[in-house]
């Protein structure tokens, strides 16, 4: 592996320690975000459309399904932000997570799938400046 010659062993120090908080923040954020929905039950719903909507998105465009479940013995309508729309098809079903003492409260699967890409990314960013660092105190 070639690294960055211009940046000190202490420089990757430093990146590597600032990356570990942010790691250890990012996993927090998803734990916390797990906790928070961890007594919810997983429900089949059947998605009833799926679309793009700019309106509603901060950037861009977004996509959502819109969905419909049984609980209790009761019908609940409901919409879902998705990272991907693949297998996504109106007609079709889909495992939601809601809370039980009010279903049309669900797990944002949006912000958890969300968590888990960037929680990935930085710990591979992290084993990857762990490794310059002890390349270039070596050198």
């Amino acid at each position: 592996m070639k690294v960055n010659s211009r940046i000190t062993p202490e420089g990757y120090f430093k990146i590597v320690i600032f990356t570990i908080l942010v790691v250890c923040a990012l996993v927090g954020f998803t734990i916390a975000e797990y906790n928070e929905s961890k007594d919810y039950v997983k429900v089949e719903a059947i998605i009833e459309s799926v679309r793009k909507d700019s309106a509603n998105a901060e950037n861009g465009e977004a996509n959502y399904i819109e969905f419909s479940f049984q609980y209790n013995g009761k019908m609940y309508n409901n919409q879902q932000r998705v990272v991907f729309r693949l297998n996504k098809k109106v007609g079709s079903s889909t495992n939601v997570w809601i809370n039980p003492e009010n279903p049309n409260e669900i797990r944002d699967i949006y912000k958890t799938n969300l968590l888990y890409i960037i929680d990935g990314f930085s710990l591979i960013f992290l084993v990857f400046m762990i490794k310059a660092y002890k390349i270039r105190k070596n050198e």
